[in-house]
This record gives C-alpha cells, structure tokens and sequence, in this order.
C-alpha cells in the first residue's frame, strides 16, 4: 500500500512539472511573439519616419532647385552688369591717361571733364595716383592762364599800388609752387606752352620798382 502511495505522489509531481513545462513553453512562445510584434511594431515605426524624412528632404530638395534656377539668371545679370562697368571704367583710366601723360594735353577743361567722368566710374579705386596728377596737371594749367593774364596786365599798365603787386606776387608763388610739385612728380607740359619763360618773365616784373 506504501509503495502504491509512492507511485502515484510520482506520478503526480511527474504530471505537474509537465504542467509547469508546458505553460513554461506557452510562456516562452508569448513572449517570442509579443516580442517579435512590438520589434515589427518599432521596425515599421523607424520605416515611416525615413519616409517622412526622406520626403522633407525631397521637398528642401525641390526648394533649393527652384532657388538656383532663380538665382542663376540674376547672377548672371549681376555679372554682366560687374563686366560692363569695369569695362567703362578701363576706358575712362585710359581717357584720362592719356590727358594726363600727353605733354600735348594742354586744355584744363577737356581734362577736367576726364576727371569728372573717371571719377564717377571708380578709376581712383584703381589708380588714385592717376587721379592725383590729373587734379596737379588742371590746378597748374589754371594757375599758369591766371599768371599769363596777370603778366599780360602788368605789362600792358605796370601794377601802380601795393595790394596789386601783392595779388601779383601770390598768383606767381602759386605758378611756381605747382610748377615744381608736377616736375617731381615726372608730370611735363607741351614746350609750346612756354610756362619756365612764363614764371621768369612774371618773377621780374614782380621785382620791379613800383613807379
């Protein structure tokens, strides 16, 4: 009877742990499967938000299309305004040198609306030396027509009174004054212009007695 007591409390524990084994199995194949849904839920998750990436990226895309497509017309207009201006200003710097390294160039007017023209497109950003003998060259040749109008004066009705003499005496310092600033700085007249016998012709009717 004992022993028949031992077989069947045996085959009970041998019933349960089957039992135990086989919920254990369900258990394990839950868990497979639950954790094979959540890992297709997160897969297919990650999946939309690529594509949602990817389509704002094509829509930047597109974006940045239309831009270039409209910034390239106006680059190029852009360019071929920066072209033609640097253009026009290549040749005002040549007008302008040519007035002012032509000894010939004798007409302060004529360099005067040079300058004005080089001036408005910039030539001094480029060549502001240019600029500076052009300015020396048209202050010298006004002042020598102011000198030969004087000389021309006193010649004709010798200076009577003190303040005459004295505005005679600036005219000619001014003449000289620029005079010598254009020879160092390699700038010549046209001999033709006679302006060494203009300045010593003035300087001894300024040191003349007054009569």
């Amino acid at each position: 009877e004992g022993d028949a007591e031992e077989e069947e409390d045996g085959a009970a524990m041998a019933a349960a742990r089957q039992a135990l084994g086989m919920e254990g199995l369900r258990s394990e194949r839950r868990g497979i499967v639950e954790n094979s849904a959540e890992r297709l839920e997160a897969a297919v998750k990650r999946m939309e938000e690529a594509k949602e990436k990817n389509m704002d990226a094509l829509v930047d895309l597109k974006g940045l299309q239309d831009e270039r497509t409209t910034f390239k017309p106006e680059f190029l207009e852009e360019r071929e305004k920066l072209r033609d201006g640097l253009a026009v200003r290549y040749q005002k710097q040549s007008d302008l040198m040519e007035h002012v390294n032509n000894k010939e160039r004798v007409d302060a007017d004529a360099i005067k609306e040079a300058l004005s023209s080089a001036n408005e497109t910039g030539v001094g950003v480029w060549s502001p030396e240019l600029i500076e003998k052009a300015e020396l060259k048209t202050e010298l040749l006004e002042a020598l027509a102011a000198l030969r109008s004087a000389t021309e004066a006193e010649q004709a009705e010798p200076l009577a009174d003190e303040a005459a003499r004295v505005a005679f005496g600036k005219t000619l310092a001014t003449a000289e004054e620029l005079l010598a600033k254009a020879s160092s700085k390699g700038l010549g007249l046209s001999p033709d212009l006679g302006a060494e016998e203009l300045v010593a012709k003035a300087a001894e009717l300024a040191k003349a007695p007054a009569e």
